[in-house]
């Protein structure tokens, strides 16, 4: 198993020199992403056997569909942000999030998030909370507009150890559409978000002892560039 790189946690608090705001009234998301060969595979460990000292248990499966938004100026992810419309469930939410690069897949990032009310949200710079806000503010003026969609099956697991709750284990199906055809780039990744840093690091070291894992190459939102053929005109945000 390749080792997983922990950069000290004060390394962790610093975003990429080309963020430029600060979000309001956000929060902190604390995370690994993994690129997994085999993620059935990985759905018999967590329910079958588990992993040594954490109580693992099967939740929902959720039905995402993310669409991704920016300006023709590539403002938002300049800014360092991205921003996204979750729909599931048939609700909306908008959220702009941070965008960081760490070794070891681990990503901790802030993020604004506000509920869209209606079933066919409308300019998103027009939401009266805190993420309308902040998207008006890094848009400088200029139009929002659909990058992309990534539709995700998503399976959840309860992850608990001997504290209490510590997280979510996600076992994401990712497909992402290329526009104008038929053809689709599917990606599959485990995700593990979790409420403590370092628990949650010896809970990421634990299931490594156990499971091949893999530092996730790039976002599912560098790749979904990558898969539509755009290109933001500068860096690809995680």
């Amino acid at each position: 198993m390749p080792q997983i790189l922990l950069p000290a946690l004060a390394t962790l608090s610093r975003y990429h020199g080309r963020m430029t705001h600060t979000p309001m009234h956000g929060e902190q998301e604390t995370e690994w992403q993994f690129a997994v060969p085999r993620l059935e595979a990985v759905a018999r460990l967590l329910r079958d056997t588990g992993v040594p000292g954490y109580t693992i248990t099967p939740g929902e499966t959720r039905r995402l569909r993310d669409t991704y938004f920016e300006t023709p100026g590539w403002h938002i992810s300049h800014a360092g942000y991205t921003c996204r419309l979750r729909t599931t469930r048939g609700s909306h939410e908008a959220t702009l999030k941070t965008t960081h690069e760490s070794p070891g897949g681990l990503r901790q990032r802030q993020e604004v998030t506000e509920p869209v009310a209606g079933s066919e949200p409308g300019d998103l710079r027009s939401l009266p909370g805190p993420a309308g806000s902040l998207l008006r503010e890094v848009a400088a003026g200029e139009p929002v507009t659909q990058l992309f969609t990534i539709n995700t099956r998503r399976d959840i697991f309860h992850l608990a150890d001997h504290a209490g709750f510590l997280g979510e284990i996600a076992l994401d199906h990712a497909t992402i559409p290329a526009p104008g055809t038929n053809a689709s780039q599917h990606i599959e990744r485990l995700e593990v978000e979790v409420t403590a840093l370092e628990r949650g690091t010896a809970f990421v070291e634990a299931l490594g002892r156990v499971t091949e894992l893999e530092p996730a190459p790039m976002s599912k939102f560098q790749a979904a560039l990558l898969a539509t053929g755009q290109q933001n005109h500068g860096r690809l945000p995680h």
